[in-house]
This record gives C-alpha cells, sequence and structure tokens, in this order.
C-alpha cells in the first residue's frame, strides 16, 4: 500500500499486491475530495469506471489491513468513516488467492472529539481522539470484512498524540495535565485499560511514529526515540540529531518491513 497526499486533494493509493495462483495485480485507488465531501474510487487500470461515497467532510485517507479497507479520517467533522476496498488477499503459503468485488462503504462510523492520528500494526488499527482524551482500538482484519468492534483505551489528558501496539505492549504519548497546546513529554507503556506499566520515555514534542522492521520509531525534539522488544520488556534508545542538522524535531517518519 502507498499513500499520497497533496495539498487540494488527499489520495490513497492501495495496492493489493500479487496473486501468484491467478497472476493478478490490481492497483484501486480512493481519492477524497476536499471541496465536496466525498470519496471517489477506481482501478487504475479502468479510470473510467468509478464508486463514489459521501463523507461529513474534508477527509484524510488510510489504507488499512493490508489495502483491504481504507479509514477517511474527518478531524474537523469529528468522524471516521471506513470502505472496503473490494480487493481481498487470502494467504496459502507458496501463493496467494485474491478475490475481488466493489468498493463498498461501511455502514458503522466512528464519532469523537476531533480525531486525528491513525496507527496500523499488528493487526490492530488505531485512532487517537486529540480532544477525547482516549483512542480506540480496532481489529484490522474485522474492519476487511466490513465489522467495526471498538475498545477503547483512555488517556490521562486529551493531547495531539497517538497510540500503538507493539507485540503485547501497548504504548502512549503522554502529555502533563495542563495540557492544552503544552509539549507532549514522551512515550509510556500502559495495560489495555489505560494503567502505566512502565517508566516515560522522555520525548519531547513527540510527533510522528513509524514501524521499521521491530522498530518503532518517534519523532522528539531531542531526537528519534526508538523502542523495541527485549528479553526483559520494552527497550528504548533516543538517536540524538547530528550537531550540523538544522534545528527543530522530527514530524514525519516512514517505516519499512524489510529494513
Amino acid at each position: 500500500m502507498f499513500r499520497l497526499l497533496a495539498s487540494a486533494t488527499a489520495m490513497a493509493l492501495v495496492l493489493t499486491g500479487t496473486a501468484f495462483a491467478q497472476d493478478v495485480t490490481l492497483y484501486r485507488v480512493f481519492v477524497a475530495d476536499h471541496a465536496a465531501g466525498k470519496v471517489t474510487a477506481f482501478d487504475l487500470n479502468k479510470p473510467d469506471h468509478r464508486w463514489t461515497f459521501e463523507t461529513t467532510g474534508q477527509a484524510k485517507l488510510f489504507g488499512i489491513a493490508g489495502g483491504a479497507a481504507v479509514a477517511a479520517v474527518q478531524s474537523d467533522n469529528d468522524t471516521v468513516q471506513f470502505f472496503t476496498s473490494g480487493i481481498d488477499l487470502h494467504d496459502h503459503g507458496d501463493h496467494s488467492d485474491i478475490e475481488i468485488s466493489d468498493p463498498a462503504a461501511v455502514g458503522t462510523a466512528l464519532t469523537g472529539p476531533r480525531p486525528f492520528h491513525l496507527v496500523d500494526h499488528g493487526g490492530k488499527v488505531v485512532i487517537n481522539y486529540d480532544k477525547g482524551g482516549y483512542a480506540e482500538i480496532l481489529d484490522g482484519h474485522e474492519l476487511a470484512h466490513g465489522h467495526v468492534e471498538v475498545t477503547r483505551f483512555p488517556q490521562s489528558v486529551p493531547h495531539h498524540g497517538f497510540v500503538a501496539p507493539l507485540g503485547n505492549h501497548w504504548l502512549s504519548s503522554v502529555a502533563p495535565a495542563e495540557s492544552g497546546d503544552a509539549p507532549r513529554l514522551g512515550l509510556q507503556e500502559f495495560t489495555l485499560s489505560g494503567a502505566p506499566a512502565g517508566d516515560l520515555a522522555t520525548c519531547t514534542a513527540i510527533h510522528g511514529e513509524a514501524f521499521s522492521g521491530n522498530y518503532l520509531a518517534a519523532g522528539c525534539k531531542e531526537g528519534v526515540l526508538t523502542v523495541t522488544t527485549g528479553a526483559g520488556g520494552l527497550v528504548y534508545d533516543m538517536l540524538p540529531y547530528p550537531a550540523d542538522l538544522p534545528q527543530g524535531s522530527t514530524g514525519t517518519l516512514l517505516g519499512s518491513t524489510g529494513i
């Protein structure tokens, strides 16, 4: 799955992969129209064959669940809508079978105070509500089949942050009690019920995350914080910025399963 963003239009390009048994590769594109409040889907090899879905407002699109679904996060309208891509791969080890159908809108939408950051990892899709003080966790496999089942992850205060799974652990950004627009403090492990399960790892103004191999990386003022699982639990390491880099902090990270 590739995701492309432009200033006027948010585009999610979902790459299904190749099903070797059927020798099929299909590119299906989802485009969010910020002016009209709609999402248009089409196949790259048949651009005139289109499907259109209404949204509540402007949406930022995320290809999720291995390209089987798309999330339309509408921060200014307190809504998250989902669409099944109509592309479903069934892995059989030495090959994959592919099922192709029309994309469809999932009947259940999420509502809450300013949904923003979305994390898709380990079969879980997690959406942070910046003004709600919580995140909602969904099962990617269920979403791929149009089922929305939500587990709420409580945070101490509302803030612009994220919640992410790492193995059997749950990590959340942390902000001071008087948060508002105050800088985030760092990253900390919690139980699924929101109870602290580890010490705070400092990562001032934490913003942006990515998974690469067995690591989670997050941008901080001090550098890039990495987290991985070890024999005794989670292992944190701060990678400081070289002295010759411009002042500032990391905001966007891109990960890879092979790096």
